[in-house]
């Protein structure tokens, strides 16, 4: 006698298919998960970066300091400035800020103002 039900469960093929699925599914959250950790470290550096310049560039237009040097504010950092007085003299000064980092190269970003001498 010939059994009429249709055969109930999942067949070997479609098992290997979603379980495909599902790995070429995990593998591409777990790469954007990577992308953006790295984005948001990139961020967070040239966010620090820019701080650390406008931090510098406040102390030059208060007149604190020295009107041009180097300094590592914080590691992995590295900081260079000059001011350069305009004409005439005693009118305004240039500022300009310099900070270094790495990640994964070389990155710099630069900064600069005019205040009053």
């Amino acid at each position: 006698m010939l059994n009429s039900r249709p055969a109930s469960g999942f067949s070997l093929i479609e098992v290997l298919v979603a379980v495909l699925l599902f790995s070429l599914l995990a593998l591409s959250i777990g790469a954007s998960i990577t992308n953006l950790l790295r984005v948001d470290t990139s961020s967070e550096r040239l966010n620090r970066a820019t701080v650390l310049a406008q931090n510098k560039l406040e102390e030059l237009s208060a007149g604190f300091g020295a009107r041009s040097g180097s300094d590592t504010p914080q590691p992995g950092f590295s900081r260079t400035w000059s001011t350069t007085p305009n004409q005439p003299p005693g009118s305004t000064a240039r500022a300009e800020v310099r900070v270094s980092w790495q990640d994964p190269h070389d990155r710099t970003i630069s900064l600069a103002t005019l205040f009053n001498e």
